[in-house]
């Protein structure tokens, strides 16, 4: 999510006559939602649909240019006055009176209003194009525009992709104005910087005597890190008119997206903001689930202008089953007997999945590491020692990196640098903890793993695999457990990793390295997954590594080679592109050349399943190790368990008595050695 704002930004006018416009500035996501696309440049990924304005190159970079003239693609009002065309300047200007022909200075911004400025513009003003090449790549500054949505709500969208020289990397900064149909509003977007970014100057300029600006300009610095996704915009709306004196508007709801039946009755969470002039001291919240009965209740509270206010409604929601319902919240009678001013913005909405059945949850640590990153080493040492005195509980995921020493490590690859950027990284040691927990592997902790671990997963994932030669081939089973999943933005990762490593040796002190990533099957965008409707789906993946397996000389020759192919593992996750929720992972073990399933989860048997309170277990190892056996309910509640010693297991039927359980479903989890297998049992009496 967006840093807190240096400062939440203020109109500013400098004329004695009525404002035409007033701000506020907001964080997260775009407005109105309609810009999902990824905001890497032309030609690096940038979705389909963009028309360029103007590309920088060696012939165009010495002074600032206009572009040519756009036209706006529906009918849009400035300042009360119609306006069809605009062009845009190379330093961020865009203006609606095309006949003018000097363009503003590209690198130097000031305050407005500037005699500089033409009358009826709209401004991130002090961006300069430049080309920069690193890594033999080139990276030139672009202006590009699209329009998204449908009438009479599109957005028309004009985005500068400005990169610039730094000492040690190269830098970038994003920023896109955005005119809006039906509303006529004027959106400045704060979306993607790194490594130094640009301050500007953020703003309207009417004419040479009335302008309004962000408070901090002409040194707005962005806030936006260099994730690709508009998770970490900052927006900053003008709205034409008077800011009106009551203006509520729930902003989010705050309940989980999943929630477990038998945890009901739920509360309503979210955050208001007032949007009004005039400070609130109560208001009436009103919540309604599938557009049925409104419940209200009166809230005392005290929210200043552009404030925001935590809510909990006091009346709970006890849903009659398991599907899927919207929640919609809004506030009524501002201030005892004040209606809203703008009712457009009022509700806030959200689809939650009540779900009747969930599993068992395995944490997955994605850890960013380095051999050459001295606090790399402790990190990985602590989160080692915390996995394995918790055994069964998570499996870990170690994305090697390029930097931050000479020689970097050699285990990196372009897909565990790629990784880091899909989470907005900019630092080493970092991990993720099932895509939501961003911290400091030094910092990770058993009470926080078991934190994790007790929340309920919505699916079961089993793993097979199998190695002949360099090739290694998984089949992967997602299984919603009877749940379903609406989200559009499943994807499944398949990546294999080595247990351990030693190869990778280089500055900080470490001697072996675990879990390490070799490949993401069948690259680092994974599967994708249509919404979960209960039916279980089947993802096959191979890769065949490279000859010879081997490091060779100081360098990695093949980045994603292996030091022992018997020695690899294949981890399959579920997670959400958007939210970056992971909802469930798994692991295969034991690995051997031509075996097609793991020996043990093959002789694992659970009869009679469906059930009717007495299920046989047996099962046959390898080896001889203590074993535990343990049943968990639906919600995640252990209802029985056994402990086996080695001597006892081969040929031993173990009875478990589900008897007294209510009917459902339940998970059977064998933790043998470093392994732990996971079977449904259906309790039907």
């Amino acid at each position: 999510m967006k840093k807190l704002l240096l400062m939440l930004g203020a109109v500013m006018a400098f004329s004695a006559a009525q404002a035409q416009y007033y701000l506020i500035p907001y964080n997260g996501s775009n407005p109105g939602g309609l810009n999902t696309d990824s905001e890497y440049p032309v030609g690096g990924g940038l979705a389909a649909g963009w028309t360029t304005l103007f590309t920088a190159s060696a012939a165009n970079i010495a002074a600032p240019a206009w572009s040519p003239v756009g036209t706006v693609p529906f009918a849009f009002s400035f300042n009360g006055a119609a306006v069809t065309d605009y062009k845009v300047s190379t330093s961020g200007i865009l203006t609606f009176s095309t006949s003018v022909t000097a363009p503003p200075a590209d690198g130097t911004n000031l305050a407005l209003p500037d005699a500089s400025i033409p009358d009826k513009s709209v401004m991130v003003w002090g961006l300069y194009p430049n080309v920069i090449t690193s890594g033999g790549s080139s990276f030139p500054s672009r202006i590009i525009t699209k329009t998204f949505g449908t009438a009479p709500n599109r957005q028309h969208w004009i985005q500068f992709n400005t990169f610039f020289p730094n000492t040690a990397t190269t830098g970038f900064t994003f920023w896109s104005i955005v005119l809006e149909e039906t509303t006529n509003k004027i959106y400045i977007v704060d979306q993607r910087s790194a490594n130094g970014a640009l301050s500007v100057t953020a703003g309207i300029q009417v004419n040479s005597t009335t302008a309004f600006q962000v408070a901090a300009s002409p040194n707005v610095a962005s806030q936006s890190t260099a994730d690709p996704t508009p998770a970490d915009n900052t927006y900053y709306a003008f709205t034409p008119g008077a800011q009106p004196s009551y203006d509520l508007s729930v902003t989010s709801l705050t309940n989980a997206s999943y929630l477990v039946l038998a945890n009901a009755p739920f509360l309503i969470t979210g955050t208001i903001r007032n949007l009004g002039a005039t400070p609130v001291t109560s208001f009436t919240l009103n919540y309604k689930i599938n557009n049925g009965t409104t419940v209200s209740a009166p809230v005392t509270a005290s929210i200043a202008p552009l404030a925001t206010y935590s809510f909990t409604h006091p009346t709970s929601w006890t849903p009659a089953a398991a599907g899927n319902y919207t929640i919609e919240a809004w506030a009524t009678d501002i201030n005892v007997s004040n209606a809203d001013m703008v009712t457009s913005n009022d509700s806030g909405s959200k689809q939650v999945s009540v779900l009747a059945n969930v599993a068992p949850r395995t944490v997955l640590h994605e850890v960013f590491t380095s051999a050459t990153c001295p606090p790399c080493k402790s990190g990985n040492a602590n989160l080692h020692k915390i996995t394995t005195a918790n055994p069964g509980k998570s499996i870990d995921i170690k994305y090697q990196q390029n930097y931050p020493n000479a020689g970097n490590d050699p285990y990196q690859t372009a897909e565990s640098i790629s990784r880091h950027n899909w989470y907005g990284i900019n630092s080493i040691p970092r991990m993720e903890v099932d895509g939501g927990w961003d911290g400091n592997a030094n910092n990770y902790t058993a009470s926080l793993l078991n934190n994790f671990q007790t929340k309920p997963a919505l699916v079961n994932i089993t793993v097979t695999q199998t190695v002949v030669g360099h090739t290694v081939t998984a089949q992967a089973v997602i299984d919603p457990i009877g749940n379903s999943i609406p989200s559009n933005n499943l994807v499944a990762h398949m990546v294999i990793t080595e247990k351990r490593t030693v190869k990778n040796k280089r500055s900080n002190g470490e001697t072996e390295f675990f879990d390490v990533m070799k490949k993401m099957m069948p690259n680092e965008n994974g599967t994708a997954i249509a919404p979960l409707t209960g039916a279980p789906v089947t993802i096959n993946q191979s890769y065949t590594f490279p000859s010879p397996v081997q490091l060779v000389g100081p360098k990695n020759l093949f980045p994603d080679s292996v030091e022992n192919l018997n020695n690899l593992e294949v981890v399959v996750f579920l997670q959400d592109k958007v939210t970056k929720e992971v909802f469930q992972a798994a692991k295969s073990f034991n690995i051997k050349s031509g075996v097609t399933d793991n020996i043990l989860a093959a002789s694992l048997s659970v009869y009679p399943n469906p059930t009717d309170g007495i299920v046989n277990i047996t099962f046959t190892p390898e080896k001889a190790e203590n074993a535990t056996l343990e049943i968990y309910n639906a919600v995640g509640a252990r209802v029985w368990n056994m402990s086996v010693k080695a001597s006892e297991i081969n040929g031993k039927m173990i009875d478990a008595d589900l008897s007294k359980q209510p009917n459902g479903f339940y998970f059977l989890n064998l933790k043998y050695g470093d392994q732990v297998l996971t079977k449904k049992i259906v309790l039907i009496k």
